[in-house]
């Protein structure tokens, strides 16, 4: 045997996890565990080892070239580090081949081993992998293709009718027919997608059959609920019992006995009974608490139960208790469904011609691509056998993130007993990449911290905590062991969940968990436009108020003192040691961002969206709409009151009173109608100038490129130089600097061709802001200046900073993913 890394730091838990080298191990790595050590850990210690495997035999996949990157660091500084001590002449072979190894991307993995094959799927090898931005401008476009053709199909047009009634909207995307696109794309992360559509249309096709499968996970459903509903009431009954002594029991256990009977009807086969019983339910009504008993102890009993018979009220309304139902509604349904999935088919087919056209693939083909060159009919074909041999130990990063195909190549991959994955269902938030956490519990399920033979799975818990303080732990599992239930996320926060600490801190000073509660006077939704109100302050400006007099205090009056790692000692904290999160900073951040600016609390950038609402990105964006489009009033108003051409809301009004006889259509008219004959000789002056210079750029709009556009009018307006002297102005600066990045990147488009027009570029921005998309702000030049940090809790996944605020936790869940008409 060779070198052996032994770190005298390990806990149990992650020195299990690093040795274990007889069975596949499946790790549950919570936040600030050391999952990222421990992966490098049991990297470094197999090429270590003589006779377990070279790094060129390894196999590290990650989800992000970061994390690729990371890991790679990681394991050359533990090679590095135990070679300095050793001085074996394994570990300096190990290091010298380290950059060949496969630590990568699985997209990248996936790429390199189509482009190596590229033969056996009979594809040009020079194929580009097509741009995020670029794939979604190809797929609205394609959108509004199918859907026209669809109205000129005859065995289409009656039916799309019917599944747009009362649906429809002139804005695509955002309307029922831009499930047409979530749709093929949740179809990418299917191993078979073919398969996925046949099978329903197989379903819609015979109205039986739908009803015995919807049936059967319906009934499901109720059972599921109703036993939900006896273990609430059960509570009740055992507080009436402690606080009450039984004052409610015959009342309590006639809603027990009822829910049981419905229970025992379903379970024994008598659902139509069920059916009839719960149709007649009416609910029991409680008596009165007895005199001198306690109001909120009352409640306390009697909630629960009330509660329990809201929802089996609420269950008389599902479908297949009604049964009038398929009758009125079924068959209806089933043939909306059918031409949806037909339009699929047709969005699906459209797109893959396009990117064939292109000679380009996005992410998920690269996925599928590599699945065909894995899978022989189920079985590994004769490359994924070749691949086996020479991957003796494979690393799987984030497994809680990965998606039915992934899972699948990994199977394919997988030799016997050397796959290792490591994940935190906890800390899924790819679900809308179609991630799907639900293989990794099952993953975790079958496995066993003790397994008895080699082909078991073994399963550590990695639950000591580095990264917080025990009292912040404490808060963390209070709160989620109360919330984190089976029913909603698909796990119970358990002892295995549970977050202990594995650092010793110096004790602190101070509190360490503050809460604040606001009595907000402003109704705030989550998506809501945030805008300044001169006479009222909004809820979100309140917080962000709040939450910057803290700062403030905490940094210059307080003088907090935090513990730095890297120092090893305790130092005063600095406004760069503080992070606000929330969960959508995207509308909230500008506010955020203008009120701790009032208060005297600097900034760093953020990089957390909102890039188009930026005033210096709007103007530009508006000027751009008019070059495109003149007629365009509300914008041509907001570039004429812009600095780049200074018009004052009194002369923006004078050019409208002045030309009303004349009764121009729109407002650019009445300004060509004021260059004519306008009365003010300074105005008309100005006007004259706004004219031609917007013609100037017109023409440079149709005969030169996209890009040069964009640069001439940052320098011919002088507007980059007057952003520089505004508030923030290096941001601002990169801001537009950045837009002119992103014109050059478009005219890159695959799907652009020869001629680069400035309307697809305007519509390109439209469709990625109908669809909530947005660019996060440039890096400015002083963004290493220490400064408060604003960002989502998605983004600081993985990152540790030493004060926290967390904000806007009033805010609802989104639930439109549940509420909408395609589920």
């Amino acid at each position: 045997m060779g070198a052996r890394i032994a770190n005298p730091n390990w806990t149990t838990e992650q020195k299990k996890a690093i040795e274990t080298v007889t069975n596949d191990v499946i790790v549950t790595a919570s936040a600030g565990t050391g999952k990222t050590a421990v992966l490098a850990g049991r990297c470094s210690q197999i090429v270590a080892t003589d006779s377990l495997a070279d790094v060129s035999q390894i196999l590290v996949l990650t989800f992000t070239e970061a994390a690729a990157a990371e890991m790679q660091s990681r394991i050359s500084k533990e090679l590095k580090d135990e070679y300095l001590a050793t001085r074996n002449e394994n570990l300096k072979l190990q290091l010298m081949m380290l950059d060949s190894a496969d630590i990568s991307t699985i997209h990248a993995f996936c790429k390199n081993i189509i482009t190596e094959h590229f033969y056996a799927l009979g594809i040009d090898p020079a194929f580009k992998i097509i741009d995020s931005d670029e794939q979604r401008l190809i797929k609205s476009e394609i959108l509004e293709e199918i859907i026209e053709e669809a109205w000129l199909d005859s065995q289409l047009n009656s039916t799309l009718k019917e599944l747009l009634y009362k649906r429809n909207s002139i804005d695509k995307l955002n309307s029922f027919l831009g499930n047409i696109i979530s749709i093929s794309d949740y179809l990418s992360s299917v191993a078979d997608r073919d398969k996925w559509q046949n099978d329903v249309v197989g379903l819609y096709s015979d109205s039986s059959a739908i009803a015995d499968v919807l049936a059967k996970e319906q009934k499901d459903f109720i059972v599921g609920t109703l036993e939900k509903l006896k273990q609430q009431v059960d509570y009740s009954s055992r507080l009436n019992e402690t606080l009450a002594a039984g004052h409610w029991r015959e009342n309590i256990q006639e809603v027990i006995d009822t829910i049981e009977t419905y229970l025992a009807l379903i379970k024994n086969g008598r659902f139509d009974d069920f059916a009839s019983a719960i149709s007649g339910y009416e609910k029991v009504k409680l008596k009165n608490r007895p005199k001198g008993f306690d109001s909120a102890k009352k409640d306390l009993i009697t909630n629960p139960v009330n509660a329990a018979q809201k929802k089996l009220i609420e269950l008389k309304s599902l479908a297949m208790l009604n049964s009038d139902y398929q009758l009125l509604t079924g068959n209806l349904a089933s043939r909306q469904t059918l031409v949806l999935a037909e339009l699929v088919r047709r969005f699906w087919l459209a797109y893959s011609k396009k990117k064939h056209q292109l000679n380009c693939y996005d992410f998920d083909d690269l996925q599928h691509l590599a699945l065909k060159l894995l899978d022989d009919e189920g079985r590994p074909s004769e490359f994924a056998i070749e691949l086996q041999k020479e991957y003796k130990f494979i690393f799987v990063d984030e497994y809680q993130d990965i998606n039915a195909v992934q899972q699948r190549i990994f199977d394919l991959l997988a030799g016997d007993n050397n796959l290792f994955g490591v994940g935190d269902v906890k800390q899924s938030i790819y679900s809308f990449r179609q991630a799907d956490p639900e293989i990794f519990l099952d993953k975790i399920k079958s496995a066993s911290t003790q397994p008895t033979d080699d082909d078991a799975v073994m399963r550590v818990d990695l639950s000591k905590n580095f990264r917080s303080r025990k009292e912040v732990l404490d808060f963390a599992n209070t709160i989620f062991e109360r919330i984190m239930q089976k029913e909603i996320c698909s796990m119970d926060y358990d002892d295995s969940a549970m977050l202990e600490q594995g650092f010793d801190y110096d004790d602190a000073d101070g509190k360490l968990i503050e809460l604040h509660i606001l009595d907000e006077q402003v109704e705030e939704k989550e998506d809501a436009d945030v805008a300044v109100n001169p006479e009222k302050i909004t809820a979100v400006q309140q917080q962000a108020m709040v939450v910057g007099k803290r700062i403030k205090q905490m940094i210059e009056r307080d003088k907090v003192e935090i513990f730095d790692k890297e120092k090893g000692c305790c130092r005063r904290a600095d406004y760069g040691d503080v992070v606000i999160l929330m969960r959508s900073p995207s509308n909230k951040i500008n506010s955020y961002i203008e009120m701790l600016r009032l208060i005297g609390v600097p900034i760093s950038n953020s990089g957390s969206g909102g890039y188009f609402e930026t005033t210096e990105i709007t103007d530009c964006v508006s000027l751009l709409k008019v070059l495109d489009n003149s007629q365009q009033d509300i914008e041509l108003a907001a570039v004429m009151r812009s600095p780049i051409f200074n018009f004052t809301d009194n002369e923006l009004a004078k050019i409208n009173i002045e030309t009303k006889e004349q009764n121009p259509n729109g407002y650019y008219e009445k300004v060509k109608a004021y260059a004519d004959c306008g009365l003010d000789g300074e105005l008309k002056g100005k006007v004259c100038k706004l004219i031609e210079k917007i013609g100037q750029w017109r023409d440079l709009a149709r005969t030169g490129s996209l890009a040069d556009l964009v640069w001439t009018i940052l320098r011919q307006s002088g507007y980059l130089s007057f952003v520089g002297g505004m508030d923030n102005g290096q941001q601002r600066r990169a801001n537009l600097l950045k837009l002119h990045k992103r014109a050059i990147q478009f005219e890159g488009f695959l799907s652009s061709g020869q001629s680069i027009s400035l309307g697809r570029f305007i519509g390109f921005i439209e469709k990625l802001l109908e669809q909530g998309g947005d660019w996060t702000p440039a890096e400015s030049f002083d963004s290493s200046q220490q400064g408060v940090r604003i960002m989502s809790v998605h983004t600081s996944k993985g990152l540790e900073f030493p004060i926290v605020f967390l904000a806007e936790t009033n805010c609802k869940f989104n639930m439109r993913d549940i509420n909408s008409d395609c589920l």
